[in-house]
């Protein structure tokens, strides 16, 4: 897989890039995906894209005594409208009341609901909330080994 030569990530592996900034990574190959000579980095971040659809998610859905695997989350807003790191996950049983507002609507458990949110703040909370869902507590805990093993691990899923 791809290491970084420059920039903010320089000798980082991306799969460490991958679950430690993934918002900053989303932006980076955004911007690069029309650069041919950066085909290779848009290619090994495509890979780790289609393997975090197979990650297990390690928490449990809302809905009470529930024990199917959450594929939604829920996220609430603050005064702002701005997304707290604070998720509720869902099954497809399961789902929050229609008439609740102060949440957004049924997001995917993936990195890729970034796209969604422009601002950097929206797009931190969705990161740390989709961590969480993973079973990565913090962000601040991914090692490149960690990272390393992690996507070994995915690896074997497909």
């Amino acid at each position: 897989m791809y290491r970084f030569k420059s920039g903010q990530f320089k000798n980082m592996r991306i799969e460490f890039v991958m679950l430690r900034y993934a918002p900053a990574l989303y932006r980076l190959v955004e911007w690069a995906e029309d650069k041919p000579h950066l085909a290779r980095i848009v290619a090994d971040f495509n890979r780790l894209r289609a393997a975090l659809r197979h990650a297990p998610v390690r928490v449990a859905c809302a809905g009470r005594n529930c024990e199917r695997e959450p594929k939604w989350m829920t996220l609430p807003l603050d005064y702002n409208y701005d997304l707290l790191p604070s998720p509720y996950f869902w099954c497809d049983k399961h789902a929050p009341a229609e008439d609740v507002t102060g949440i957004t609507q049924k997001l995917e458990i993936h990195f890729d609901v970034q796209r969604l949110y422009p601002a950097k703040r929206d797009r931190s909370a969705i990161h740390h909330s989709v961590l969480r869902a993973l079973g990565i507590k913090k962000a601040s805990r991914v090692t490149e080994q960690f990272a390393l093993k992690f996507f070994c691990r995915l690896s074997h899923f497909f």
